[in-house]
């Protein structure tokens, strides 16, 4: 059960915003990722999935030296694991993140909607979830 908690929180959550965080107002309007910069977001993003997936090696020789951290980690993540699926979760009396997150996913939920009911969810990443659509295209 942890590896697929984890998978599928990182696989839809966090390594999206990692590899194209202009894509979920992480960056501000003007800015944009340089190529390669984005080429290192996208290697942060797959050796996080595999520290999900409960993967301990690579395919790709140069990540390698990656292992040691998947091995460092690995109990921090099942920490956190555990701690995302306890229901209901132990919030502290914080409601006023409650109700900032509340306002988020309300302002948001037009395009979750669409996105579940135009498809399979894989087709969420062809979708920018944005409030406005100014993303600068990217190029090489």
């Amino acid at each position: 059960i942890r590896t697929a908690v984890a998978g599928f929180i990182f696989l839809r959550f966090f390594c999206p915003c990692i590899a194209s965080p202009e894509s979920f107002d992480i960056l501000s309007e003007n800015m944009v990722v340089p190529p390669s910069a984005r080429r290192t977001l996208l290697l942060i993003g797959k050796v996080l999935q595999c520290l999900a997936n409960g993967v301990t090696t690579f395919k790709e020789h140069y990540l390698e030296c990656m292992s040691p951290f998947l091995e460092k980690n690995r109990k921090k993540l099942d920490q956190f694991v555990q701690y995302i699926r306890e229901w209901p979760p132990n919030v502290n009396g914080d409601l006023d993140a409650l109700m900032k997150c509340e306002v988020l996913i309300h302002k948001k939920k037009d395009k979750f909607k669409a996105m579940l009911e135009g498809g399979s969810f894989s087709e969420a990443s062809n979708y920018k979830l944005r409030m406005n659509f100014h993303t600068k295209p990217y190029s090489r």
